[in-house]
């Protein structure tokens, strides 16, 4: 790996004070292992490793091993992208929520086995390194081809200016066949070359569409089953309250009632009738027997609570049809963007198979002609370049065929990946809401996706808020963007504690509270000490300004001497000139925000 700005802490050295000898230690522990790293700030390198006690005199690489070994991880990239991208949100608020590329390589690294997820990698390189040198291939290909194009069209512009003799016209026109039939074919393969070019991307397409509609439909029946259940409990009240309307009549009466008032519908036969809606809409107005049309009698005692529950009840059925209704519409939208691609493949697929047969006689003509080609330059330099192009075309197959077959194996890994992804996907959903909507306030789940990036199959979870799914970084507002990120982390470090014995691990975050209004800063400090209560550990930076935030987490705060827990930059930093006409207001701020949690705490 490389490293990044590792100016990062000489850049920001005050040329006061002596630097020299300046370093950070780190210490931490993995299992019970305790392990302390010190570094040099001004050179970058390690001075000294502490392994449980014992001082190693080790290199950078040598450090990075032991880590390794002890973590049980294969490569040191993937300890960097856990914390860097996942333990860390730091001023770049690098996403994790809805970049798939990103979150799917995370939960690799966290959830697979570490035997998987090494082929994975190596699946990955592979893929990436195949379809890399193929391009390459395929843009000699295309050069070469440019300069048949090239010299066939100055040919032609050639004869077209200089007068020939009737025997040397009967030997060009040989030539000249040869040279139209080659750019002939170098036109077609671009050609078709394109189509297939088009017909992928229709198909990863196809497959997104596909998805959509598979958890559109999912969705809809859970609806469904939802107003089903929904119906039951109104025929219920239903039957309460017309039980003490109606003295004389059995209970299936009013459903009977309801169909023919609601549907219009013959008891009989199931035909929908207009008349006979409005029919029965009069025996209902003149409480007349919806069979003899008898008068019936009527109590006037109803439950009030009945009424109040049948009303919510219904209210919530509306609520529920509009969302079934809202599902179907997006399940047909879905449904016709789909069938429109899968007849442009169709077209293009008819349009291909006709070029390709073109193709072929074209390369069976040309073959005929390669026996008698002309000694000249030109013709010569014509057939170079065809044979350089099937050679090519020859080293583009091969080199695509077994980029496919890696592909296919990494589908397969994906597919057993998926398959533990779905498993846990409630599991993990109900974590996520534990924050999510203690910061929103709104009920949150995550729902799964696939893609397919650069050839890579990738699985991604995605934020869904009142049951509609946030698919981008633009569905929600900036602060709800930050803020669902870090609840997504949260939730995934929650889960993981619950399934590894003794886990525990530190959440790092810069704390972006600029962008919260009065309700939402209070909504983030209950969702900071909840992680923090589900034996976490959070680190946060925030500044001290005009937000009541730190008055609110403070106050919240139980333990005793919260002022130990806070590392106070205005005294420790390097405070511009600007800064230091304020420092006393400064202090004062943070002296009244940690003496009123200690007030408040236990």
């Amino acid at each position: 790996f490389k490293k990044v700005n590792t100016d990062y802490f000489i850049s920001r050295f005050n040329d006061e004070f002596d630097n020299e000898n300046v370093y950070a230690t780190l210490t931490y522990k993995v299992g019970i292992e305790q392990i302390s790293i010190c570094r040099s700030l001004l050179k970058d390198e390690v001075i000294y490793v502490i392994i449980n006690g014992e001082k190693c005199n080790t290199s950078e690489d040598e450090y990075n091993n032991i880590i390794l070994a002890k973590l049980g991880f294969s490569e040191f990239s993937s300890l960097q992208k856990i914390i860097r991208e996942f333990l860390v949100f730091d001023e770049q608020r690098l996403n994790v929520a809805w970049e798939m590329d990103n979150q799917d390589e995370i939960l690799r690294i966290l959830l697979l086995d570490e035997g998987l997820l090494v082929k994975f990698n190596e699946l990955e390189k592979k893929i990436t390194y195949l379809d890399s040198k193929g391009r390459h291939l395929s843009e000699d290909r295309r050069v070469a081809k440019e300069r048949i194009s090239v010299l066939v069209e100055e040919k032609k512009k050639l004869l077209e200016n200089v007068r020939i003799e009737t025997s040397e016209n009967e030997q060009d026109k040989d030539r000249l066949n040869y040279s139209e039939l080659l750019g002939m074919k170098t036109d077609l393969e671009v050609e078709i070359n394109d189509i297939k070019v088009e017909i992928d991307q229709f198909i990863n397409n196809l497959s997104r569409y596909r998805d959509e509609i598979n958890r559109y439909i999912g969705e809809r029946n859970k609806l469904n089953q939802d107003l089903e259940g929904l119906d039951n409990k109104i025929n219920k009240e239903e039957a309460k309250l017309y039980s003490s309307i109606y003295d004389r009549l059995p209970d299936y009466y009013f459903p009977l009632e309801k169909t023919l008032i609601n549907d219009g519908k013959c008891l009989a036969c199931n035909t929908k009738n207009h008349d006979l809606k409005k029919r029965f809409k009069k025996n209902k107005k003149h409480h007349t027997c919806i069979v003899c049309s008898s008068p019936i009698n009527i109590e006037e005692e109803i439950d009030p609570n009945v009424i109040v529950i049948l009303n919510n009840l219904n209210k919530d059925r509306q609520e529920l049809q509009k969302k079934i209704e809202n599902k179907q519409k997006n399940l047909d939208r879905n449904n016709n963007e789909y069938s429109k691609i899968d007849n442009d493949i169709q077209l293009l697929l008819k349009v291909k198979e006709q070029k390709s047969q073109k193709l072929i006689q074209i390369e069976a003509l040309l073959s005929e002609h390669k026996k008698d080609v002309p000694k000249d330059t030109y013709s010569q330099l014509l057939l170079n370049l065809d044979n350089q192009i099937n050679e090519l075309t020859k080293q583009i197959t091969d080199v695509y065929k077994e980029r496919d077959t890696a592909k296919r194996e990494m589908v397969l890994l994906q597919d057993k990946f998926a398959s533990q992804i779905k498993r846990i996907n409630n599991e993990l959903s109900s974590y996520f809401n534990k924050y999510a909507s203690t910061f929103l306030g709104l009920e949150c789940e995550l729902t799964m996706k696939r893609s397919v990036i650069r050839f890579i199959p990738h699985i991604q979870f995605m934020p869904k808020v009142s049951g509609i799914e946030r698919g981008s970084i633009y569905s929600v507002s900036e602060s709800q963007r930050f803020f669902l990120d870090q609840a997504f982390r949260m939730a995934i470090i929650d889960f993981l504690q619950q399934k590894i014995g003794n886990f525990e691990t530190f959440f790092i975050t810069e704390t972006p509270e600029g962008s919260l209004d009065l309700v939402y800063e209070d909504q983030v400090a209950n969702m900071f000490l909840l992680f923090a209560e589900s034996s976490n550990n959070i680190v946060f930076t925030s500044n001290l300004n005009s937000s009541n935030f730190l008055y609110k987490i403070f106050n919240k705060f139980k333990a005793k001497n919260k002022s130990d827990r806070v590392l106070n930059m205005v005294e420790k930093g390097n405070m511009s000139l600007l800064q230091q006409r304020y420092k006393s207001n400064f202090q004062e701020r943070l002296e009244s925000i940690v003496d009123e949690g200690d007030k408040n705490g236990q």
